[in-house]
């Protein structure tokens, strides 16, 4: 199921972070996964209760890509992390 603009995304509770040789990682359970810079400001805007469209424009605006782009890249990139379990509806 496709994310929704007004989806509030927010951290599971169970989820760890490491941070390893400046990479950021995300781990639940036997899971870890790899975020690079845009995924790692995508993860630190979900602790904020912005919605996906909140964070798409805080994304636009902070890495100079235009809107459009930054609400796909952002809906897709959130989309894993629900199904991945990492971040559930606010």
């Amino acid at each position: 199921m496709s994310i929704d603009t007004g989806f509030r995304p927010e951290r599971a509770f169970d989820v760890q972070t490491s941070t390893i040789d400046s990479d950021l990682y995300l781990v639940r359970g036997t899971d870890a996964f790899r975020l690079g810079e845009v995924e790692r400001e995508i993860w630190r805007l979900c602790a904020d209760g912005n919605s996906v469209a909140d964070i798409a424009a805080r994304i636009a605006d902070g890495f100079q890509v235009d809107a459009e782009t930054a609400l796909g890249d952002v809906r897709g990139f959130v989309e894993q992390l629900r199904d991945a379990g990492l971040v559930e509806e606010a």
